[in-house]
């Protein structure tokens, strides 16, 4: 077991995974690092809670010394490493081991007694074993052969979706991937080779891009290598309704820009009557598409009151309140717009939950109180229930109906009133400002100008709600820093729903609808 190597340029388990995927990832990464993208606030969540998982895991292996070495310093963990291997441990938690200048940190390793062979479990967030696991777990089995403490038995411990709170002693599956480790360990040596050749040389290797810019992780140099390959702005890529296939055949057949595939399209036949001609002329000719007539028709039933509703909700790996399992979107917040008549004054209604405590309860009561006040009082007119995407809010309703019972008849009677805009628009309104995307942070802005842009806004996005949310309930948050987070919290799910009162209103005036 080594102790001493050259950190800077050296191997670790990620930089295989990485070289796996893309040797020119790899170079930069060991290089370059000043060129890839920072990790986002929402990149940062889903590391913080890897390591999360990986505590909590350490508890069906109890009794275990955890090596504590910051990863910075790899030659401490390792000499703390071997003394606990000296010293006859059982179980280790992080252990770290270095062999032909590639260093890991196994999550947990245990056995039986001392001197005998190690069983390897590797810990994942996700919720099944998945092909892109199998390097990752045979990498670390390799360099541990390679130091003289052997392997018999791989594991991979992953999230177990059925789980459900407050039995969090069923958390986690453990699953037996030996068979799939080993014929992976064979080559591991020649691989490593061939990784440690890609670092040592003075220049990144010519490289093309290619669906592994995306696959199986989003690379953090995609921009900086596109940039490189002058993919020009209304590309191949941008066209919608091409499959990842269809694009790169087109990429690689030297049809890039977006003027080239409509060539393309147009002597396929495929003109601006098929979703992906009527992407590309846009692109090219910046000319938005509409159909007036089937807005019209799309819109024609939807019916006053109308309510605009918007949820933002808790994930997370680990079931936060009874009945909850794992990933649950447990809405913590909710804004709410209506709309009683055509020329009615628009009302604003909202609820963000004030601590840690289970937010259902109490969130439920207030909007059940809502839809009674909106739509009881209306008679025969039925009203609808306005939400971009709607199979998100629908499921987020039904699991507070289940949750709630008392308020359930009215959560549901929200749910059986949804309509949305996101299937009439992508019918009937194509802009190049989408490019290949339909959601409301792409196609407000487009459609209606700044004011409904989020650019700005100290929360922009669902995940970053998920962690200012976090951060306002911590018990170490301060008064001034819990009110600047709530204001924000307020302020973008209000903006969610008030943008969506526009874009409705919007599509109507396309549509004739409206004066």
């Amino acid at each position: 077991m080594s102790a001493s190597h050259n950190a800077s340029h050296a191997l670790s388990k990620s930089r295989v995974m990485r070289g796996l995927q893309c040797h020119k990832a790899l170079w930069l990464g060991t290089h370059r690092k000043d060129v890839a993208r920072p990790v986002t606030p929402e990149q940062q969540a889903v590391f913080d809670q890897g390591t999360r998982v990986g505590e909590l895991a350490r508890e069906r292996f109890p009794g275990g010394l955890l090596i504590d070495a910051p990863c910075w310093n790899p030659d401490q963990a390792v000499q703390q490493t071997r003394a606990a291997i000296d010293a006859g441990a059982t179980v280790l938690y992080e252990p770290a081991f270095v062999h032909e200048s590639v260093t890991v940190r196994v999550d947990v390793l245990h056995r039986e007694r001392p001197a005998a062979a190690w069983h390897l479990v590797e810990v994942k967030s996700s919720t099944s074993v998945k092909d892109v696991h199998v390097p990752d777990v045979a990498v670390q089995a390799w360099v541990l052969a390679g130091c003289g403490e052997p392997v018999d038995a791989c594991h991979l411990m992953h999230i177990n979706r059925e789980c459900e709170h407050p039995h969090l002693e069923q958390l986690f599956i453990i699953e037996d991937v030996t068979s799939l480790v080993e014929p992976v360990l064979g080559g591991m040596s020649d691989i490593v080779a061939e990784l440690a050749g890609v670092i040592g040389r003075n220049e990144a290797p010519a490289i093309d891009i290619g669906p592994h810019c995306a696959k199986p992780y989003e690379c953090s140099f995609r921009e900086h290598c596109w940039k490189e390959n002058s993919v020009p702005d209304w590309s191949v890529f941008d066209v919608r309704s091409l499959r990842s296939k269809q694009r790169w055949a087109l990429y690689h057949d030297g049809v890039i820009s977006s003027r080239d595939v409509l060539a393309r399209l147009r002597q396929e036949g495929l003109g601006a009557d098929t979703p992906a001609g009527r992407s590309a002329e846009a692109l090219v000719t910046g000319h938005r598409f509409i159909d007036p007539e089937a807005l019209c028709e799309a819109l024609a039933d939807w019916s006053y009151p109308r309510l605009f509703l918007d949820f933002e909700t808790l994930g997370g790996a680990v079931p936060p309140f009874p009945g909850t399992r794992p990933y649950p979107m447990v809405p913590f917040q909710y804004s709410a717009h209506v709309l009683r008549g055509p020329t009615a004054e628009l009302e604003h209604f909202e609820y963000l939950h004030p601590d840690d405590s289970d937010p259902r309860p109490v969130l439920s009561a207030t909007l059940a109180g809502l839809a009674r006040d909106v739509f009881d009082s209306h008679g025969d007119d039925p009203g609808c229930v306005v939400a971009y995407n709607s199979g998100f809010e629908r499921g987020c309703l039904e699991r507070l109906a289940e949750s709630s019972p008392d308020h359930g008849p009215e959560l549901l009677d929200l749910a059986h009133r949804l309509v949305d805009p996101l299937p009439i628009l992508r019918a009937a309104v194509y802009d190049r400002a989408f490019r290949t995307s339909y959601s409301l942070k792409a196609v407000a802005p487009a459609l209606l100008g700044s004011d409904a842009a989020y650019s700005g806004m100290d929360v922009d996005s669902g995940p970053v709600a998920q962690l200012a949310f976090a951060e306002m309930i911590d018990p170490r948050c301060s008064p001034e820093r819990r009110s600047e987070l709530e204001a924000a919290l307020l302020a973008y799910c209000c903006q969610d729903t008030a943008v969506l009162v526009k874009l409705v209103q919007w599509m109507e005036g396309e549509g004739g609808l409206t004066p």
